[in-house]
């Protein structure tokens, strides 16, 4: 990640100026954002991870998966 080490310098940085208190994550608006779009876009990952895997198991199970690697008598 391009900004890591930037990112995390100023952190830091902030931090010691700050005495440790962690407040501008929730009372600067743009942070509050930054940190509502990252929850979300874990949660709908893990939704859609979720929502494949069913999907999968689904097709598995009406034996619609075929795998394209194998050959008819399963070996690869």
């Amino acid at each position: 990640m391009i900004l890591g080490p930037m990112a995390e310098r100023n952190l830091r940085r902030y931090l010691v100026i700050s005495s440790g208190n962690f407040d501008f994550f929730y009372t600067r608006p743009i942070c509050t954002v930054l940190l509502l779009a990252a929850v979300a876009s874990l949660i709908i990952s893990v939704l859609n991870q979720r929502k494949i895997a069913r999907n999968l198991a689904k097709a598995e199970a009406e034996g619609r998966y075929n795998n394209e690697f194998e050959n008819d008598d399963g070996t690869q």
